[in-house]
């Protein structure tokens, strides 16, 4: 089955830092804002979805703390998280990328964007 990459970019102006990490590398914060429930253990992190599906990653975070890579161990793929931040604005940008099946494309953009609404509602910021 033909895989398609995705890379979604969300500018999130006056955010701040440690409470999107959170959101982003922890499993209560995942599970705030993600379609599922999460639990790590041992550098596994496993997402019960709420169609009962599980699926589980490898989760790797960089030294610096701007990336998190989950990758699928159940299936081919998986996504990340990446935050970059502006110099000038000190503003920062939010980018997932992963990739799914071509047929998946439409619907998993969807789900992110969805999600992502859900985190930036949570962080009490809007999107820009």
């Amino acid at each position: 089955m033909a895989h398609r990459e995705y890379k979604l970019e969300y500018s999130l102006e006056r955010a701040s830092f440690a409470p999107l990490w959170n959101m982003l590398s922890t499993d209560e914060g995942l599970s705030r804002w993600m379609d599922c429930q999460v639990c790590s253990s041992n550098g596994i992190t496993r997402f019960q979805w709420s169609f009962s599906e599980i699926d589980e990653a490898h989760v790797q975070i960089s030294v610096d703390k701007k990336i998190v890579r989950f990758r699928w161990l159940n299936k081919d793929g998986g996504f990340s998280f990446e935050v970059t931040d502006s110099e000038l604005t000190k503003d920062f940008t939010l980018i997932i990328k992963g990739d799914c099946d071509e047929e998946d494309y439409e619907s998993d953009i969807f789900i992110w964007e969805k999600q992502v609404e859900r985190l930036i509602h949570l962080l009490g910021l809007h999107l820009s």
